[in-house]
């Protein structure tokens, strides 16, 4: 097995019988608040996925499901895998693009082709903290994959807890033995703390990179992977909000390696580098891990600080593609999303504890401290309970283009929230899963 990992979840996964790739996706996602790093010429990347048996795609997330990437490397001519979701909406998706077979597997069900078997792991905890979630959606998968000698875990970016990965952990035993490589998360990809007024952002910067190392120290305890590499991979903010990169945290590779160096063997491949399992595994010193590595993609020459530079001044979609105001109104849009996310917390039985403030924009503008350089146009409150205000208070700073486009279904909540599209001002600052997701339903 050979194992390559170019970006985010973006990895190859070759052996004798079957080649995979994973989550192949370069460029923009989450509607332009993120950008692929490191970056690479496109022909190669098409010449390196060419001879993919399968591709499996995690979840629908941009940064995941890419079918700009899809179209133009030829990948949409294979076939595909995934899991048999609830809503069934990425497999209709990836039919709907011309995929001819897409094979859909329930959660853990194992489907063997020749000497590799593999398996995908659900969702089981909507987000890393562990905290309670009234809407928590079937979203998130991961991958196990066994060539017959080694096995590997892809964790993706799924919130697994670790009483979910004890269960991980036991399945793998029982059906395939002990994981050879991992690729394990630490520090989740997302809006806090960069995007958030009023808070110390270096010393939350400082506390989540702190807590995901010590998280991952106990996964890899529990998991007891041979070799390991970071799941998630680089991204950074392009665009207007790139005055926000300096505090997004992600643990950098040295403190991810340093993390775990006593319990396993730690290897960076992100940029385009591949392992040799085997060899990998097999290695009892530095320089023979080092040999077990080699090039297999060259990336473009330039480091993070220069794409951030040479993207800085890049349009978000919602900028390049204005939408035309409706007829009736943004208030009466307003008024209808608000009708409908009512309806679906009421159908789905999700109380609220959060009064949700909208400050509507014509064009968000921050500095790099966060200070707001622009004054809303326009408020819009979500209130969770009509006859008094709440104890808890999100205020969502948002261009009034992409809301426009969240609120007409052109595009999503999700992303927009979690892609440094917006600003937050959160009373107290604790996070709570149930109001963010449950905005999916604010739409009319």
């Amino acid at each position: 097995m050979k194992i390559t990992h170019l970006s985010n979840s973006f990895i190859k996964v070759s052996t004798p019988g079957l080649t995979l790739v994973c989550d192949p996706w370069v460029g923009f996602g989450n509607h332009g608040g993120w950008h692929s790093f490191p970056e690479y010429p496109l022909d190669s990347l098409v010449r390196f996925v060419a001879d993919a048996d399968l591709v499996y795609i995690s979840h629908m997330h941009s940064d995941h499901f890419d079918p700009a990437f899809l179209a133009a490397s030829g990948l949409l001519g294979k076939r595909f895998v995934i899991k048999r979701f609830d809503n069934g909406v990425l497999a209709r998706r990836l039919k709907g693009m011309g995929v001819a077979e897409v094979l859909e597997l329930d959660a853990f069900q194992v489907h063997t082709e020749g000497a590799v078997s593999l398996a995908i792991v659900p969702q089981m905890t909507s987000n890393s903290a562990g905290l309670d979630d009234e809407v928590n959606y079937d979203l998130d998968t991961s991958l196990v994959l066994h060539d017959g000698q080694h096995t590997f875990f892809n964790q993706v970016d799924n919130p697994l807890s670790l009483a979910d990965l004890a269960q991980v952990k036991a399945f793998i035993s029982e059906r395939f033995g002990a994981i050879d490589i991992a690729c394990l998360m630490a520090g989740a990809a997302g809006e806090y703390p960069q995007c958030f007024i009023g808070i110390d952002r270096a010393g939350e910067q400082a506390r989540l990179v702190a807590d995901s190392v010590a998280k991952l120290r106990e996964q890899v305890r529990l998991l007891a992977p041979r070799c390991l590499f970071p799941a998630g991979g680089t991204y950074f903010i392009p665009g207007k909000f790139h005055v926000l990169n300096d505090h997004i945290a992600q643990p950098s590779h040295e403190q991810y390696a340093e993390a775990v160096a006593a319990l396993t063997t730690p290897m960076v491949l992100e940029g385009g580098l591949q392992v040799d399992v085997a060899a990998a595994c097999a290695a009892t010193t530095p320089a023979q891990v080092a040999a077990a590595v080699q090039r297999a993609v060259v990336p473009l020459g330039r480091d993070r600080e220069q794409a951030i530079a040479a993207h800085a001044g890049d349009l978000y979609p919602y900028q390049a593609e204005p939408l035309a105001e409706p007829a009736e109104g943004l208030p009466a849009v307003l008024a209808r999303a608000e009708a409908n996310y009512r309806a679906e917390l009421q159908r789905r039985q999700v109380q609220l504890d959060c009064d949700v403030v909208f400050r509507i924009h014509d064009d968000l503008r921050c500095d790099g401290e966060l200070q707001l350089l622009s004054q809303p146009a326009a408020t819009h409150a979500l209130r969770a309970d009509l006859q008094r205000e709440a104890e808890r208070r999100l205020e969502i700073h948002v261009d009034r283009q992409a809301l426009l486009r969240c609120l007409t279904r052109k595009g999503n909540w999700n992303q927009t929230l979690s892609g440094s599209l917006c600003l937050f001002d959160r009373r107290p600052n604790v996070y709570n899963p149930t109001t963010l997701f449950s905005l999916n339903f604010f739409v009319a």
